[in-house]
């Protein structure tokens, strides 16, 4: 089983100056570890609000305002959709889980296009 670790840095309309490029290259890792995660079924842990969460990831794209977005079932807490913009330290590679959580509904309503979902 391998395992995957991305720090957050900050986009790069920041006042850091990333080139286009480097965003790109981070931005590709980020959607890699997310899709690998659903097809594989294995949890992810980040940092989301300043609380450190291990979810079970279901279904990743552009929620309904155009935000990239994550639907997941938080262990110990139920479902929740994550902003991605808002993951810092995402880690992939986690445990394996066997399949959909109950609730769960294959094409998100809240989700205008999906990149990748159980």
């Amino acid at each position: 089983m391998s395992q995957f670790e991305l720090i957050f840095f900050p986009l790069p309309e920041s006042t850091f100056g990333w080139s286009s490029e480097a965003f790109f290259l981070w931005e590709a890792r980020l959607n890699g570890i997310i899709i690998d995660a659903i097809n594989t079924r294995m949890t992810l842990t980040f940092f989301y609000n300043g609380e450190s969460r291990e979810v079970e990831p279901h279904c990743y794209g552009l929620d309904n305002n155009g935000h990239e977005a994550l639907r997941a079932f938080q262990i110990n807490k139920g479902w929740r959709m994550f902003h991605v913009s808002e993951i810092a330290g995402l880690r992939g590679g986690g445990r394996h889980f066997s399949g959909p959580r109950p609730g769960y509904a294959p094409g998100d309503s809240h989700m205008a296009q999906i990149f990748a979902q159980i």
